[in-house]
């Protein structure tokens, strides 16, 4: 499974799962099916091996599903990691630039005083 089909699942479980816990597991699990195919057990026990929902697996299906309290804020949490990472990835490119800006522009100023000390070897 992918990150991208197990979140998939898991947004989908926080918009119809009514809350934390489901009374109409039985209906759930057709939903999920009709909207993930048939994979949809797979989804589930990635999830559940991930921490972000439990559930009891009987013959007939999934019984008790509940998202967990990692899964009820699994996007927040993503969304805050990346927007730091991309802040603290912001910064390298900008430092360099400015680093190497200031270097070019030192050796500039730097570039007569260079040739005559070199040129005074001969």
């Amino acid at each position: 499974m992918t990150i991208k089909e197990e979140e998939y699942a898991l947004r989908y479980l926080l918009n119809h799962a009514g809350g934390i816990e489901n009374p109409d597991d039985k209906s759930l699990y057709e939903l999920l099916t009709d909207a993930l195919g048939p994979d949809v057990k797979d989804l589930m026990f990635a999830l559940k091996n991930d921490g972000l929902i439990k559930f009891g697996w009987f013959s007939d299906g999934p019984h008790n599903i509940r998202i967990t309290p990692d899964g009820l804020m699994y996007f927040d949490v993503k969304k805050r990691r990346n927007k730091e990472l991309w802040i603290k990835n912001a910064w390298i490119p900008i430092l360099v630039s400015v680093a190497t800006n200031l270097a070019i522009n030192g050796l500039k100023w730097l570039w007569p005083l260079i040739q005559e000390w070199v040129s005074s070897f001969h």
